[in-house]
Parts: structure tokens; sequence; C-alpha cells
């Protein structure tokens, strides 16, 4: 387990005092499993390490780090944001411990998904990835799932009678790229409005968001999602399967009746 020097050691730059408080949160949420933690917990983690701060000082950091978005209140103690978790997973650059998975109930993507012999067997292949920190495979997996739930309320909303091309392209015997598919479900917002009131341009927008990061992963040779950029993501994933997959099932339920 690396310490809290090697955890500051591993910052390209010289940390500000109030980011060595922040990697201190960062250090006791995804190193020692400590959330929330309380300010006497940060002191202990910073006072006896190589980055000389005053020891008076540290508790006014906090705040000044909700201020910024990085640490919330909880319980009456502190834990970081999803924004701070990214923060400080960024800037820091320690190895992921592939050695050791994670516990089987450490989940990337903890929604329930629809019944049947596709989505669960690829969810299960989601967190397999996740839980041994394959993270390139989790994202690539990940969009994997939304693509096809695209690909499917389309289908199953819309019909093929004078939409198919909506979601596949018959002259060349291929399914639209998800860019073009996310699209195509922004325009028909309005059809699964029914399913989904709240359904608007935002949620399009974050699952845009997530295909631009999946792809970069894809695309790219060198993958370094830290654990905290991670288990932010999961966070975003997890609010879009649920959504998907609650659609997904009204829609088929719909189309059942209808049939």
């Amino acid at each position: 387990m690396p310490s809290f020097d090697d955890l500051v050691d591993s910052v390209p730059e010289d940390p500000t005092d109030t980011d060595i408080v922040g990697l201190a949160g960062y250090y006791l949420r995804e190193i020692e499993d400590e959330h929330p933690f309380a300010t006497k917990q940060i002191r202990a983690v910073v006072e006896p390490s190589l980055r000389a701060i005053n020891g008076d000082s540290i508790g006014t950091f906090p705040s000044q780090l909700r201020d910024k978005g990085y640490f919330q209140r909880r319980n009456q103690q502190w834990d970081l944001t999803k924004d701070g978790l990214e923060y400080y997973g960024e800037m820091v650059a320690l190895p992921t411990d592939t050695e050791v998975p994670r516990a089987d109930d450490d989940l990337f993507i903890s929604a329930s998904p629809p019944d049947d012999d596709f989505y669960p067997a690829l969810v299960d292949d989601i967190n397999r990835s996740y839980r041994h920190h394959i993270y390139d495979a989790t994202m690539i997996l990940t969009r994997k799932l939304f693509e096809n739930l695209i690909i499917e309320l389309l289908r199953v909303r819309l019909g093929t009678n004078n939409h198919l091309e909506e979601f596949y392209i018959p002259d060349q015997g291929r399914f639209q790229p998800f860019s073009e598919l996310i699209e195509n479900f922004s325009e028909h917002l309005d059809d699964f409005k029914p399913y989904d009131p709240d359904l608007d341009a935002s949620f399009v927008n974050q699952l845009d968001k997530f295909r631009t990061r999946a792809n970069a992963n894809a695309h790219s040779i060198q993958v370094d999602l830290s654990q905290g950029e991670i288990e932010a993501l999961s966070e975003d994933a997890n609010a879009l399967a649920t959504r998907l997959f609650r659609l997904h099932e009204q829609a088929k339920l719909d189309a059942d009746r209808e049939s």
C-alpha cells in the first residue's frame, strides 16, 4: 500500500497547501478506504508527512475545498465530491494494483439489466473487468451496452417500417455509428417522455459525454484511468444505465401490448 508521501511524490508539480490537504482526503478515501473522514484524520495524515503545513491551519482548508467543489459535508464530516475524485485522481500518477481484485460487490454498474440472454451477461462482463482493474475494457463494454440499448429503444419505439435508417444502414448492412444513434435518439425524445417525463437534452449530453470518454479509451494505446476517475465514471454510468434500462422495459411492455 502506498504511503501518503508516495501519493504526493507522484504529483508532477509541487502541490499547493490546499491540494496537499485535498490529497490527504483522497488518500483517506481511496487508499485507506476511510470516508467520510474528520479533520483530525486529515491532520493525522499530513502532519507526519514530509510536506510542511502549519498544523493550526489545516482545519481551514476543507472549507476552501468545499468552495472549490472538491469536498462536501457528509454526516458532520468530510468526503470528496465526484469532481474532487476526478481532480485528484488525475493529479496523482500511482500505478493501479492489479494483483488484488475488487470485492465481488464492488460493481461498476449495479443497476439491474433487462432479463434476457444479452444484457445480464454484458453487465457481468463489465463488472468483471472493473473488479480486475481492466478499465479500458470496462469503458469499451459500457459503451457497447449503451449503444445497444439506444438501438433497441429506437427499433422498439419507432419501428422498422418508416424509421429503419434511424438506427440501421441497410445498404451497408450495419448499425448507425453511436454518435448518429445519440443524435437520432435526441430528435425523438418526445416519443420516450411518456416513460420518463424528465427526459431532456441534459440526459443526451451526459450520454454523449460518456461516449466520448469511452471512445478515447477505445482508441488510445495507453490507458491511464486512475481509481478515482473510474469510480467517478461509475456514478455516471450507473445513472445512465438505470434510466436506459427503465426506458427499455417500458418500451418493450408498450410494444407487447400493441402487438
